[in-house]
């Protein structure tokens, strides 16, 4: 979703290349996919799980998650072609940001790097690394640099 994503704000921003970019970076995800394991997925059983953990999953996520899923398992076409899916991408973000939506804020669309959520998570990896190295050290271990 957040390549479908960052390819529709190219198309807006008219950044053909970059749109031509993320349409092959969907479809090369789409390929590495398990398609019989997505498809296996029990998402109801996933929030049961959640929620007896004491989480709460919004409606609205839970139906775009679901939409998403369902869209990544059909064959039928290029997900990166797909309107429905860029349809829901489009309007999750616009419900979560609403006038802050760089496909409703000009302006934002213009700072947009090109690159919005696209980075693995590191989970600021760096600043803990620095951190149990200096933990380390007060203990006597080595550092890990």
């Amino acid at each position: 979703a957040a390549l479908m994503y960052n390819l529709l704000l190219a198309e807006t921003a008219e950044r053909e290349e970059l749109a031509d970019k993320r349409r092959r970076q969907i479809e090369d995800w789409r390929r590495r996919l398990n398609l019989g394991e997505l498809k296996e997925w029990n998402l109801h059983r996933l929030w049961t799980l959640v929620t007896q953990a004491g989480h709460r999953i919004p409606y609205r996520t839970r139906e775009f998650l679901e939409n998403w899923v369902q869209m990544a398992c059909s064959t039928e076409e290029d997900l990166a072609d797909r309107p429905d899916a860029k349809v829901l991408v489009r309007q999750r973000e616009e419900f979560l940001k609403r006038a802050r939506s760089r496909f409703r804020n000009r302006q934002l669309l213009h700072q947009w790097s090109g690159e919005s959520g696209l980075a693995p998570l590191s989970y600021r990896w760096d600043t803990a690394k620095v951190f149990l190295d200096d933990l380390c050290a007060g203990f006597g271990g080595e550092r890990h640099d």
